[in-house]
């Protein structure tokens, strides 16, 4: 059996607007972990972005990292490479 191929996600700069530190690490923590959870086993291409603009909706850091991890996990998966 074959190895999953492996994903590499690099995140130059993250800026999170009107969040405390520990929230925007929170929020940083749980975007990390979403796109984890929907890009595992993708079997389709992944596209390359060089640069994504993505809003959070309100809500608390958790939430708002898991929307943004699906969103970026939806446009890196539908071959367009980019989300605003």
């Amino acid at each position: 059996m074959t190895a999953p191929p492996r994903i590499t996600v690099r995140i130059g700069r993250l800026r999170v607007g009107g969040a405390s530190p520990a929230e925007a690490r929170m929020l940083a923590a749980t975007l990390q972990t979403s796109l984890r959870a929907h890009l595992a086993g993708k079997t389709a291409p992944v596209a390359g972005a060089e640069r994504m603009s993505v809003v959070a909706p309100a809500g608390s850091p958790a939430v708002r990292g898991h929307a943004i991890g699906a969103r970026i996990a939806a446009a890196l998966t539908s071959g367009k490479g980019g989300a605003r």
